[in-house]
């Protein structure tokens, strides 16, 4: 399999994260001036409705919701943006060039059969967050299981020394076979390379 990042550099990787960070703020702002203009049509075309004035009112727990999502989003990518080399990442796992020297290394391809988590033999992340950036190393605890309804996918709950567990929702590139099949196929990968490059980490898959 090939190596995903094969010319990155410290500088190249902060401007990605940062680039990221930006189209993320953008759509979220994007996301947040709809729902804003869309409210006030509602209560000022309501006015005259008094009935409709009395939903808008019962309806207001939601509404804040809907714009408490866009508001967190930007939050959290703004300070992504501003952060550059000082975000956790690299405060966790090295500088920007000491993680592109990983990223860069030829020995480090492609070991899993997904076209959006990359796991090497160093690292695991999801496709294009750099900011998901995560030694083998640092990881004690990986459990694949699907979800359930109507468009049921792959999840991979990874849990790193000292951090809450992160999930990824993973894409497998033999898409012709059953989600039970690709499960199955997703952690004889990990439990194969994981058994060289991270032997304390356990990998277990369920159906549940």
């Amino acid at each position: 399999m090939k190596q995903p990042y094969p010319n990155m550099t410290g500088e190249k990787l902060l401007n990605k994260v940062s680039s990221r960070a930006l189209i993320k703020i953008l759509l979220n702002s994007l996301l947040l001036i709809f729902l804003a203009m869309f409210f006030l049509y509602l209560i000022f075309d309501g006015v005259r409705e008094m009935p409709e004035s009395l939903v808008m009112l019962f309806t207001l727990p939601l509404w804040i919701l809907l714009f408490y999502f866009p508001i967190k989003a930007i939050r959290t990518h703004l300070v992504q943006f501003r952060s550059g080399g000082c975000n956790e990442v690299f405060r966790r796992y090295g500088t920007p060039d000491e993680i592109a020297e990983v990223l860069a290394d030829p020995e480090n391809v492609q070991l899993i059969r997904s076209s959006n988590i990359i796991v090497t033999k160093a690292y695991l992340m999801k496709k294009g967050d750099f900011l998901s950036y995560l030694p083998l190393s640092e990881i004690v605890y990986i459990e694949i299981s699907r979800t359930h309804g109507r468009h049921a996918h792959i999840v991979m709950n990874v849990q790193p020394k000292e951090e809450p567990f992160r999930r990824y929702s993973v894409s497998m590139t033999v898409i012709t076979l059953s989600l039970d099949r690709q499960m199955e196929m997703l952690a004889e990968d990990l439990k194969d390379q994981l058994q060289i490059f991270a032997p304390d980490c356990h990998v277990r898959h369920s159906a549940r």
